[in-house]
């Protein structure tokens, strides 16, 4: 059996380069014959979804790179992220993908990022054709939640399953709280993100009780949100960490309180970043929007609102600080979704299985 893994590893680290990262440690561990093909097109997340020449010279060489290991490779099986609802992306993703489905090799495709469905109603008529042929029928397609099978079915896939994102656990239960009451964000800083949903009900909770602070990790990635980021900092209830992994990003989850997530970002499907909230005990307040619907559990994990829904998101933050009692039990019942269907060993299992499965 032999894989052929296309995908982008950390930096920028994302949820979805920080998955695929590990689905190459799965094929290492088990000594699976692969090789891997860097999708290396943006260093950080402002250039995610931008067209640049650097870009266009990155595509030819990884084309080729494609075509040679198609070649003398010949994997049996070849692993796709298809792109999110985003033009330049999804043209990506038709270039790429063309030798591959060309010459008819078993293509799995992992639903990292949500929404190319989406795409197809504006598209022109040789478009449409041309999306039918990179995208339909291919004989694998997995996703990481029920509600991540809008994608896979629309694209007519053979075969969907179900395998949700894992997490390392770093709980390290030495580490204390602290003083204050840290409302938690952790992506890159762009609105539809809902980093200025998150802002304000960050102020506003701080105007109710100086105690709560939000706290902010991640690329900004433009000079407004810069600025109101900076303004929160000066006026006491914003603080930003930067852009952070390892031991250091561990630290901050798990000296924080709530993560606040306000998604509505285009190419969310199923945050990896809340499944890491629950594995630090941390209860999560998120929006209706695709795969979170399948997270979090109202009352049990965390509480969902409404987009925008700005007054919601601040009773709920202002609830968990208030009630110490629902505040553990739902810290607690977090903890416990993570340990029974989002560790990193339950992951491993999964993909080691499917992988198998090939053979």
């Amino acid at each position: 059996m032999r894989f052929l893994i296309i995908g982008q590893l950390p930096p920028p680290y994302t949820g979805q380069s920080l998955q695929i990262e590990k689905v190459t440690k799965i094929l290492e561990k088990y000594e699976f014959r692969y090789r891997f093909i860097h999708l290396d097109f943006s260093e950080n997340s402002r250039e995610i979804g931008v067209l640049n020449i650097s870009k266009v010279i990155k595509l030819i060489r990884i084309f080729f790179s494609i075509c040679y290991n198609l070649i003398f490779f010949r994997p049996t099986c070849v692993y796709y992220p298809p792109a999110g609802p985003n033009r330049v992306p999804m043209y990506r993703d038709f270039i790429l993908l063309f030798p591959i489905r060309l010459f008819k090799f078993k293509v799995f495709f992992r639903f990292h990022a949500g929404g190319i469905s989406t795409m197809y109603d504006a598209l022109s008529p040789v478009l449409k054709k041309i999306y039918e042929f990179s995208y339909f029928n291919v004989r694998y397609s997995s996703c990481m939640s029920e509600q991540g099978t809008d994608d896979p079915t629309f694209l007519k896939s053979k075969e969907i399953v179900i395998i949700p994102n894992g997490v390392k656990d770093n709980y390290n239960p030495a580490i204390q709280k602290g003083d204050k009451f840290y409302l938690l964000f952790v992506g890159a800083c762009r609105e539809s993100k809902g980093i200025l949903d998150f802002i304000e009900v960050a102020r506003q909770a701080h105007s109710f009780n100086n105690i709560i602070v939000g706290r902010i990790i991640g690329d900004v990635v433009d000079t407004s949100i810069e600025q109101l980021i900076k303004a929160g900092q000066d006026e006491g209830y914003l603080v930003y960490e930067g852009t952070q992994s390892g031991q250091k990003l561990a630290g901050l989850f798990q000296s924080s309180s709530v993560l606040l997530f306000p998604t509505f970002y285009e190419s969310e499907n199923f945050p990896t970043v809340v499944i890491e909230a629950f594995s630090y005990f941390l209860p999560v307040i998120s929006t209706r929007w695709r795969g979170v619907i399948d997270q979090i559990k109202p009352g049990k994990n965390g509480f969902i609102h409404d987009i925008h829904d700005i007054d919601g998101m601040l009773a709920s933050a202002i609830g968990l600080f208030e009630n110490k009692d629902l505040y553990d039990k739902m810290a607690v019942g977090a903890r416990k979704d993570y340990e029974e269907q989002y560790t990193l060993e339950r992951y491993e299992r999964n993909f080691y299985n499917f992988f198998k499965m090939l053979n």
